[in-house]
């Protein structure tokens, strides 16, 4: 039962999936390989939940069922307060509450926001009335529940509608990545039938759709009798063809012969066995090269410059800006657009984008830069210290351009844009601290009235606001020299020699009246205040002070690596190479004990700067790793340019990896990736036991996660690894006993 409750809350929930992250990484990372792009939204990344303030007392048994799990719970009193929510924050679920005297009619905007981003709704009615219900249940309230309703029961409902809400967004992303590949993917059975297959692959053989393709035998496609049997159709599985990559050839639907390279790994998931074949077209390789030439600096879709390009164009002109002259950026987003992409198909998406784009290219004056960097994300950068005002009308130019019906084949849509506006600040020569304000006015301008304010100009006291990080960028500095700050390592270990090889080091922050601060927390707001340089320098130089004190105990192996995380605005300060260069001056840490991770996004930002520092750090013998690899916008290109020397792959494709075999084809493929470039692979998220031998067969070298240990103080550090090791070891000559 539920009771009404006047005061507010904010409460953290956890009821599973929340190390679940957006399936957008695999088509980022097909678009890194092959400089495609794939106009697709983030699947939610964390789940959450509003309720309103009568349903408090839901919140208690949400804890109870939310362990071990991460998830975030919200409390609003009334409607109104729900509806400003949801213009800013797209929940996994939203429990109403319709009181006695209340019309039903009096949650239609929750319900048209909750309908417009496909958010269930579960609402309980004060009144016993049947009537009331079955009225709510007429006006789209599939979910109604009497006020003598259990808890236990209105919980249950609520984590079943929010995973039904997540799992469903994840399928949708899926087979959109999957359609959307660049590669010709097909899974084959153990009978050695096709039972599914992408449009990429019905490209490649001139077969107009992947479901004639599906219940026929593999062999249909195969020219000769020379890779037939790995299919299991002419006779068993044969001893002397190597099943992971052979070339081959195949057979079009308009009979001509097309020589490909043909990738295969077996799977077994729910208890049936069978292919995976990820096919690439050899006598593509020169164009494919070309796209990737191409891909590494503009948009395949509207043929614009991409984000990569953008910031260098903005690097440019502020280093050609006088001391008393500026640029100006506008970012436009098409409000939305990833509902009219789910309703109408990509496709038409894309006709839209492309459309939109030609709109854009009329606002421009000669010397603009036009791009495109995201989904439905366009910049304008435009020179000649324009004024407010002329970057204001622009704004308004742009959002009036985007209410004129856009009529496409078939269909008219009526759309609107939010537009955010930034000019760089004198003597100014960061890119992506300017790129980084127009977003922020951007989303304070999503953040706001639907109606109103739909182009907005940044200004400084917005960073904070739409952080909501004051009272952090006001404490971090103290909590640098109060010791409030300390470092937790998780251990990587090589599953090929059975031991710790490396630990990667967390930072924490053990604030002395809000108690442990997420990371996710405090670090966006250190890099939104410029506190990211002292504190990226304490990270390393308490990382190196640790390695020193058991080097010099001899506690843990002599050739043990720590692994530093650094951010962007690091890369652009001059003492991060002098400072890395005297810690590990006078030893015993040296530079073969030191990794630093820097994320695929932020390899990006300064692709130029970043070229030059890792130049400086690779002579020096520090190696570089890609963290969360697959979730980022690089360029495979970048892959062979950087010297880089692992890749580690983001946990959330791990976390699927033994119940998708689509997924576990992405992660082997990524696995090969590194192999072909030279690189270590290190597997992120690792908790099973049943995802080790997995990633064994598929050749990855290095694992961390929950599995071998949770990340731990520096006290337990050479405690964990000795265990570690042992554990390794007993399991080892037991196997080979």
């Amino acid at each position: 039962m539920v009771t009404a409750s006047p005061k507010q809350s904010c409460v953290s929930l956890d009821w599973g999936g929340g190390k679940s992250q957006s399936f957008i990484g695999l088509a980022r990372f097909y678009m890194g390989k092959l400089g495609v792009v794939n106009p697709m939204k983030h699947a939610p990344s964390e789940q959450t939940v509003v309720l309103s303030g009568e349903l408090r007392d839901l919140i208690g048994e949400l804890e109870d069922q939310a362990k071990p799990n991460t998830c975030h719970g919200v409390i609003c009193d009334g409607p109104a307060a729900i509806s400003s929510h949801l213009v800013h924050s797209k929940p996994n679920a939203v429990g109403l509450f319709l009181k006695q005297d209340q019309p039903v009619s009096s949650l239609n905007e929750v319900s048209s926001l909750c309908q417009e981003n496909d958010i269930p709704i579960l609402l309980v009615c004060e009144s016993s009335d049947l009537n009331i219900r079955l009225e709510a249940i007429k006006a789209g309230y599939p979910h109604v529940f009497s006020p003598d309703t259990p808890n236990s029961e209105l919980v249950a409902h609520l984590v079943s509608l929010t995973q039904t809400h997540i799992n469903s967004a994840r399928e949708r992303q899926f087979e959109s990545i999957f359609q959307n590949a660049p590669y010709g993917i097909l899974l084959v059975d153990e009978a050695g039938s096709i039972f599914e297959a992408n449009e990429s692959v019905a490209r490649m053989l001139a077969i107009s759709s992947p479901q004639q393709m599906v219940g026929r035998p593999m062999v249909d496609f195969i020219a000769g009798d020379a890779f037939k049997p790995l299919f299991g159709q002419l006779e068993p599985l044969n001893d002397g063809i190597d099943k992971s990559q052979v070339e081959s050839i195949l057979i079009r639907g308009d009979g001509q012969h097309l020589p490909v390279t043909l990738d295969m790994s077996d799977y077994e998931l729910h208890g049936s066995r069978g292919t995976h074949v990820l096919v690439t077209d050899s006598g593509e390789r020169k164009r494919l090269e070309d796209q990737i030439n191409f891909g590494l600096f503009f948009d395949r879709l509207t043929q614009l410059p991409n984000r990569t390009l953008l910031l260098d164009r903005i690097s440019r002109s502020l280093l050609g800006c006088q001391h008393d002259e500026h640029i100006g950026i506008l970012l436009v987003d098409v409000n939305r657009f990833r509902s009219i992409n789910e309703r109408f198909g990509h496709q038409f998406g894309d006709q839209l984008l492309v459309t939109w784009a030609g709109r854009l290219r009329k606002v421009l004056q000669p010397s603009d830069t036009l791009a495109r960097i995201g989904v439905d994300d366009f910049a304008i950068v435009r020179s000649g210290s324009p004024g407010d005002g002329a970057m204001m009308a622009l704004g308004r130019d742009v959002e009036e351009l985007a209410r004129h019906p856009f009529r496409l084949p078939k269909e008219t849509i009526n759309l609107s844009a939010t537009v955010g506006i930034a000019l760089s600040e004198p003597g100014a020569t960061d890119a992506g601290a300017l790129l980084q304000d127009g977003q922020t006015a951007l989303f304070k301008a999503k953040s706001g009235n639907r109606s109103n304010n739909r182009v907005l100009m940044f200004n400084r006291t917005m960073r904070a606001e739409v952080l909501g990080s004051h009272r952090l960028m006001n404490d971090l500095p103290q909590a640098i020299g109060r010791d409030e700050l300390f470092l937790q390592y998780q251990p990587v270990v090589d599953i090929s020699v059975g031991r710790v090889v490396g630990l990667e080091a967390l930072v924490r922050w053990n604030h002395p009246k809000l108690g442990l601060v997420p990371p996710t927390q405090f670090i966006p707001a250190a890099e939104s205040s410029g506190l990211v340089l002292p504190l990226g320098r304490w990270v390393l130089e308490k990382c190196c002070q640790d390695l020193n004190g058991w080097l010099e105990q001899r506690i843990v192996p002599e050739d043990l690596m720590v692994n530093a995380n650094v951010a962007t605005h690091q890369l652009v300060d001059p003492d991060l190479v002098p400072m890395i260069a005297e810690l590990i001056r006078t030893g015993p840490v040296t530079a073969k004990h030191l990794n630093l991770e820097l994320t695929e996004s932020a390899l990006m930002e300064n692709p130029g700067i970043s070229m030059r520092v890792f130049s400086e750090l690779d002579d020096m013998g520090i190696k570089l790793y890609v963290d969360d690899f697959g979730t980022g916008y690089s360029s495979f290109s970048y892959l062979t340019q950087l010297p880089i020397s692992a890749l580690k792959i983001d946990r959330s494709f791990i976390s699927r990896m033994n119940t998708c075999s689509k997924e576990k084809e992405v992660v082997r493929s990524i696995v090969l990736l590194a192999k072909n470039l030279g690189l270590r692979s290190v597997a992120e998220g690792v908790e099973e036991r049943s995802e080790i031998e997995p990633l064994k067969q598929m050749g990855c070298d290095c694992v961390q996660g929950y599995y071998y240990s949770r990340p731990v103080d520096a006290e337990e550090v050479s405690s964990t690894v000795a265990r570690i090791d042992q554990e390794l070891s007993a399991s080892g000559t037991s196997q080979a006993g």
